[in-house]
């Protein structure tokens, strides 16, 4: 009975240890799904929305390739179709059933587009020849905007690609417990191969037969019996053999936390749900505010930088690209005199670092308005600056309105 269940023992533990080793072999599923798809038109704008990002979870990779340069940005889905405006686009849909992603042109009076390089709607940008990929986690109201130049047509060929989970958290416990089981077999087999030689006990000797009379005194030697050493050499084969299979499952098992399930300390989930928190007062308006806060600190970056350089230099021409209205006429006059009177002194630099105050327009129509108080982190003494900025158009960047320097040393609210 001790061999009939050392032997099936023996079977599971190799069937567990097989189909363990399995699924991280042969039945291992791939590690991502893909969709890609060559447009050919004309348009010089593509357009991938948040509901294709979303086609599948996890975070998006998306690959760009075309002729020239490649431009891509993402931004707020309204944001991205106002910019586009009248202009003829690529819009980019997700076929899930064939794992391909499929294209419509929607048709506009437009066949080209200003430079979409450093447009204050954009959250971030990328910018390669020939070819581009980047890897981004965007929400469902975020969409991908693809240019070359403007002018030409947006580059052909586009995929985007998502993780899949491929752990596989039963493969460690399996392999495990097959070796064990294997173990409890040998144990089990070693053990029934002990009582079987104990049961046979010591042999008695049979009777003394009465010694026939001796004929000659010569007798044929035969070959000496070789003593079988079958049951010591089968179980050193045996236990070699199971230190073989237990070597190789216990390395092919590994230390890795995706063989293992979470509540035994495997790894989680690759591409976790993210926990909403709470990041302010519920708003009670549909409208979106028209910047978030890294983004009004891009802008507020590159209106100082456009400050300093035209500062320096008395660039009328230069400061226009940031500057309007009253700021615009002030900062004009201050280059006049200066031109005049090089003792006179230049206006006080646009702060480019921290924004203390932050008072967004809840806006999805053009112009939109921005206040901001602004304060040089490096030198707390200065007096911060209030900015009133103006995006009058989608095409257009904030501009600032109203520049004016606050009393120093006053704690903002």
């Amino acid at each position: 009975m001790r061999f009939i269940v050392a032997i099936v023992s023996f079977v599971i533990a190799f069937g567990m240890i097989s189909y363990g080793l399995a699924q991280r072999t042969v039945l291992a599923e791939p590690d991502h799904v893909a969709a890609s798809t060559e447009l050919g038109t004309s348009a010089p704008v593509t357009v991938i929305d948040g509901s294709v990002l979303h086609a599948n979870e996890g975070r998006q990779k998306i690959t760009i390739s075309g002729t020239g340069p490649v431009f891509a940005a993402y931004g707020r889905t309204d944001d991205v179709l106002a910019w586009i405006g009248d202009a003829s686009y690529n819009r980019i849909q997700v076929d899930k059933v064939k794992s391909t992603l499929t294209n419509s042109v929607v048709s506009g009076t437009e066949s080209t587009v200003p430079d979409p390089h450093g447009s204050d709607l954009w959250l971030a940008e990328f910018t390669r020849e020939k070819d581009l990929t980047f890897v981004v986690n965007l929400p469902q109201d975020i969409s991908v905007i693809v240019l070359s130049d403007g002018t030409e047509p947006a580059p052909g060929n586009v995929s985007i690609t998502w993780p899949v989970d491929n752990r596989t958290p039963w493969s460690g416990p399996l392999i495990v417990g097959g070796v064990l089981l294997l173990l409890a077999g040998l144990g089990l087999y070693l053990w029934a191969l002990s009582n079987l030689r104990k049961a046979r006990g010591p042999r008695r000797r049979p009777p003394r037969m009465p010694k026939p009379p001796k004929r000659t005194k010569f007798s044929l030697t035969g070959p000496k019996a070789i003593t079988s050493q079958r049951g010591r050499r089968s179980s050193g084969r045996l236990g070699a053999v199971t230190a073989v299979l237990l070597t190789g499952a216990l390395v092919l098992t590994g230390c890795t936390a995706e063989s293992w399930p979470e509540f035994l300390g495997g790894s989680a989930d690759v591409t976790p749900t993210p926990t909403p928190t709470e990041s302010g007062p519920p708003i009670t308006t549909d409208k979106p505010p028209v910047v978030n806060p890294s983004q009004l600190e891009s802008i507020i970056s590159k209106v100082a930088l456009v400050a300093l350089q035209a500062d320096a230099e008395r660039d009328s021409s230069l400061i226009k690209q940031r500057f309007d209205g009253p700021a615009l006429e002030f900062r004009e006059a201050n280059y006049a005199i200066r031109r005049a009177d090089n003792s006179y002194q230049a206006l006080p630099p646009i702060p480019s670092g921290s924004v203390e105050v932050t008072l967004p327009q809840q806006n999805d129509k053009w112009p939109r308005t921005v206040f901001a108080v602004v304060q040089d982190p490096k030198n707390p003494e200065v007096a911060p600056t209030a900015l009133m900025l103006v995006q009058k158009t989608p095409r257009e960047n904030y501009k600032v309105q109203y520049a004016v320097q606050l009393v120093a040393d006053v704690t903002m609210p």
